[in-house]
């Protein structure tokens, strides 16, 4: 079956994989070592997409949200996760089939996230098993960080892919903006963390309800 793309770039949180359980508990147990109140996974789900740091940010109460205190906070979030990363999270329904097929008809993969690069590279290979994407990146010391097009640029330059050949798949506005910021064209899922809501403003260029559906925008 023969698809107008020649590569996939997929948003992480919300799109591939639902994380949200392990993230709002990660940060909760946080958020308990250093004195601060929980929050509900409503909250947390609001606070997601544009980094660990602001996941952290948005979580500290107002007058601990000092760059020092950020940061001191993050960096124990960071390894709390990295012990809790995949304990409920897991594929959304379908997506393993897609990832399978998509691969073996020979279309390149990758995942461009604004989680940690390391709990990325681990979730992929617990989730779907080592290789099965061709390029991963995601935050760090010296990383960009969505919506910047040098994240994109980066995947299209190891993957030697021109720009009109790539899909990029996400679940919010963030992702949005990373597409057009790319000049890719944009599908935008709404199985995430903040459903059809999570575009308000940030129209993607098609939408998707189900996973058959984003499989039927790909093939065409």
């Amino acid at each position: 079956m023969n698809s107008k793309y020649s590569c996939v770039i997929f948003d992480l949180d919300g799109t591939l994989l639902d994380t949200i359980e392990d993230i709002k508990n990660s940060v909760n147990v946080t958020l308990e070592k250093f004195g601060y109140p929980e929050r509900s996974l409503a909250e947390v789900k609001s606070y997601i997409n544009n980094g660990a740091y602001q996941l952290i940010f948005k979580a500290l109460p107002e007058n601990a949200r000092s760059d020092e205190n950020v940061k001191a906070v993050l960096a124990d979030y960071v390894e709390v996760y990295a012990k809790h990363v995949c304990e409920k999270t897991r594929p959304y329904k379908d997506i393993p089939e897609l990832i399978s097929k998509l691969k073996s008809d020979g279309i390149k993969l990758a995942v461009v996230s604004n989680k940690p690069e390391r709990h990325v590279r681990t979730l992929l290979d617990l989730c779907f098993g080592k290789g099965v994407f061709d390029y991963c990146s995601g935050t760090g010391e010296n990383l960009p960080r969505k919506p910047d097009k040098e994240c994109i640029r980066r995947a299209l330059d190891y993957l030697k892919v021109p720009p009109d050949s790539v899909l990029y798949v996400g679940d919010s506005s963030v992702d949005v903006m990373t597409a057009r910021n790319s000049e890719l064209k944009c599908v935008g899922v709404t199985w995430g963390f903040g459903g059809k809501h999570s575009f308000d403003g940030y129209s993607p260029d098609i939408t998707a309800d189900s996973v058959k559906e984003l499989e039927s925008i790909i093939y065409g």
